[in-house]
């Protein structure tokens, strides 16, 4: 790959000035409002120019193969993944139109009792319809090079497959982290009770908090006057 780089590299030096300005390209630059992106006058317009020119050579050659295989009535499928990643141009230009605080995902299921985490980020469908979908209509333009659309994972579009982001035990495993439930669960030793409310800690310990482990304690979640009181205890500070 670093070897076809470095050639394509030199090509485009040889002819980016008759390519970037010739009118199939400032078609295709426009249509794609590539010029919000960059300067002209920018110190790094050739690099990122760059990048364009490797798209415009790739939408010419898709454009010529998907013309070439309808006049042989071969229909050409595209593939539609459900999601974008979290480090994407779409989510740093748009990062109104996702919710980066949710990913999608799988929920439990036959096939996985964890179920699946994607690390997707989730869609801001409210967001989304103020300007009538803008964003997805802009994307599916793309089907100009193809005749039929499969949508990846289309159970990303629901909310059942919108999780927290989170990482599964097999996940931490895999990063040699095996205390999961010093993660997963609360972690209130009595060292921590005994610091932060000396003598009384006992009192503490045995009207609001439970034993699940030996001088470990999770909070017990009281019900008064129609409201939820939970003791909230932080070992730091």
């Amino acid at each position: 790959m670093a070897t076809k780089l470095s050639i394509a590299k030199k090509i485009f030096s040889l002819e980016k000035d008759s390519v970037l300005t010739s009118s199939s390209f400032q078609n295709f630059f426009s249509e794609n409002e590539l010029e919000k992106l960059v300067s002209k006058d920018s110190m790094h317009y050739d690099i990122i120019c760059f990048q364009y020119y490797i798209q415009f050579h790739l939408h010419l050659q898709l454009s010529e193969a998907a013309t070439y295989a309808r006049k042989k009535r071969v229909v050409l499928k595209g593939d539609l993944p459900i999601g974008v990643d979290r480090n994407s141009v779409d989510t740093w230009v748009y990062s109104n139109l996702f919710h980066m605080n949710t990913a999608t995902g799988a929920p439990p299921d036959y096939f996985d009792e964890d179920g699946q985490n994607w690390g997707f980020p989730t869609y801001n469908w409210e967001e989304m319809s103020e300007d009538n979908y803008a964003w997805w209509r802009a994307r599916l333009t793309q089907a100009k090079y193809f005749t039929a659309y499969r949508i990846d994972h289309i159970l990303g579009f629901s909310e059942s497959g919108s999780f927290l982001n989170m990482l599964l035990q097999e996940e931490l495993e895999r990063e040699g982290i095996w205390d999961f439930n010093r993660l997963s669960r609360p972690y209130i030793r009595h060292e921590i009770l005994q610091d932060k409310f000396g003598a009384s800690w006992t009192v503490i310990a045995s009207n609001f908090l439970n034993e699940h482990e030996k001088h470990i304690y999770e909070v017990i979640i009281l019900l008064l006057s129609g409201f939820y009181l939970s003791l909230m205890i932080s070992p730091i500070g």
